[in-house]
């Protein structure tokens, strides 16, 4: 299996633990540094860009979770990102996608009130706000003396465009659920958006 944008392992980990032999990628050099530091003997880690496809027809299953997707420039990107898992997979094998629900969100005011938490000493302030079909969010990090400022964006996928790039992709789509207890999907209120998908033949 394949855990895509794996991060430092930690769903890998658990995948691992199931017996499964687990591959995971990510783009960011350091956090594969991390996963490797840590990797149990079912397990490798691998700098990969996802847009790209990995490995042909070398995976029983593909998983994107935790909202891995959306943070590229253009939709165009993030098709890629489902068309390299369709690529990666074996006929017949099961792609995760795993995304928050964009409606609720997306009915929020176009910016939010600022909230603040400390941990020590250390301050950090968010915001976030909606603008063209992304939410940003501005994050401060006060240090004593040192002030960083991030901002991280994430493109508002709802179920139905999410579902239409998987079968524009070549998959068919075997179930959508609203959270991580795989309840049925609510438009208003599901925390979630998993789907279960499944590559029927190669295209």
């Amino acid at each position: 299996v394949r855990d895509m944008a794996c991060g430092h392992g930690r769903h890998a980990h658990v995948m691992s633990q199931l017996g499964w032999q687990v591959t995971g990628t990510d783009l960011s050099p350091e956090s594969i540094r991390n996963a490797q530091s840590k990797a149990e003997p079912n397990t490798e880690f691998v700098v990969h860009d996802m847009r790209i496809p990995f490995r042909k027809e070398a995976f029983d299953a593909v998983f994107s979770l935790f909202t891995s997707l959306g943070y590229f420039q253009t939709e165009t990107e993030d098709f890629q990102v489902i068309e390299a898992a369709f690529h990666d997979l074996r006929d017949h094998g099961h792609f995760v996608l795993d995304f928050f629900n964009a409606y609720p969100i997306s009915l929020l005011p176009a910016e939010q009130a600022p909230t603040e938490h400390l941990c020590g000493n250390v301050r950090m302030v968010t915001c976030k706000k909606i603008k063209d079909g992304m939410v940003l969010k501005d994050i401060l990090v006060e240090d004593g003396p040192h002030r960083y400022e991030f901002q991280e964006q994430v493109r508002l996928y709802s179920k139905e465009r999410l579902e239409g790039m998987l079968i524009k992709a070549g998959f068919q789509v075997n179930g959508v659920y609203g959270n991580y207890d795989l309840e049925e999907f609510h438009h208003q209120n599901s925390p979630r958006c998993i789907f279960w998908a499944k590559k029927i033949k190669d295209k």
